[in-house]
């Protein structure tokens, strides 16, 4: 059976939910992003998460993110959009660009949950009200996790256009795994995609080249990747790659098709001991190059999903 709890995390609360028998389950703090902290399967915590409220506050490498309005990067922070030029902060110096859209803490509140015996659900909602001068469109965004027996979890994204006009969005999370001490022996396979190209500023050239590299099952080993991929349409709308350690599998998909989470950025971080995935709607620098861009007209609304499986021989 799952069951809930609500404990204090410095100022803020952290809801756990795990399964009585098997104490697998997942942590996560609404008011601060909606932000994953645990995520644990077969007696493994699979998310490298943050261990303290000042870690989370930090915020470093972004872990476990919320990307709105635009995931990724925004050259030179600024775009156009119906004839009106509008900038967000450059936080990203080495490319002088704006990075994973709002850095400000986006304020979730949690508005459904539900526990079973096979399953446990919590949905929070996020409400922008249009006063942010970056991004003046009032939008509701919903981040819906959940957890099924024995080791599987979702996440949906779904925005809605609260305001009178059309507004443009990306969506995107920021999840970091880890299935091992290093990155080194985790063998990656991933399907054959469209490898995005890239300036010296990381924004999107308009070039893409064929990506094989782990097509066949091979060891992430030395490999370094910062890199954004295009997706190709899948028969069954679902995009799928595997890492593999020691006897455990990781099958993470994402959503594709119109709408959905069409682009995926890969990460290595500069530790080696885990493994960036993040689902995003759109391509890199979309407010300005469109590709993948979601218009959404007043009262209408978008969803994507991503999940995982994970399983021992």
């Amino acid at each position: 059976m799952f069951v809930h709890k609500v404990l204090p995390f410095g100022e803020f609360k952290k809801y756990i939910f795990f399964d009585e028998t098997t104490e697998r389950g997942f942590e996560v703090v609404p008011e601060y992003g909606a932000n994953l902290l645990k995520l644990v399967v077969e007696g493994q915590n699979i998310i490298d998460g943050y261990e303290t409220p000042k870690d989370l506050v930090v915020n470093r490498r972004s872990k476990s993110n919320i990307l709105l309005p635009f995931p990724n990067r925004l050259e030179k922070g600024k775009y156009i959009w119906q004839g009106e030029e509008y900038f967000f902060e450059i936080n990203d110096a080495f490319t002088g660009n704006a990075l994973h859209g709002f850095r400000k803490p986006l304020n979730f509140r949690p508005v459904k949950i539900e526990t079973n015996e096979d399953s446990a659900r919590i949905a929070c909602q996020y409400e922008e009200n249009g006063n942010d001068l970056s991004y003046p469109f009032p939008f509701t965004c919903e981040v819906d996790f959940r957890f099924f027996r024995p080791s599987s979890f979702e996440l949906t994204m779904t925005i809605w256009n609260e305001g009178r006009r059309a507004i443009p969005v990306g969506m995107g999370w920021h999840p970091y795994f880890r299935i091992a001490k290093s990155l080194e022996n985790v063998v990656l396979s991933l399907p054959e995609c469209s490898f995005v190209g890239i300036n010296e500023h990381m924004i999107p050239t308009g070039k893409r080249y064929p990506y094989t590299e782990f097509l066949q099952p091979k060891a992430i080993g030395v490999t370094v990747l910062d890199n954004c991929f295009a997706l190709p349409a899948a028969p069954d709308g679902k995009f799928e790659l595997r890492l593999q350690t020691g006897g455990a599998t990781l099958e993470i998909w994402q959503e594709t098709g119109e709408g959905k989470f069409n682009f995926l950025q890969l990460f290595t971080p500069p530790t080696r001991d885990c493994f960036a995935v993040e689902p995003m709607t759109c391509n890199v620098d979309a407010f300005n190059n469109s590709d993948g861009l979601i218009v959404l007209n007043p009262g209408e609304k978008a969803h994507a999903k991503f999940g995982l499986r994970y399983h021992k021989q």
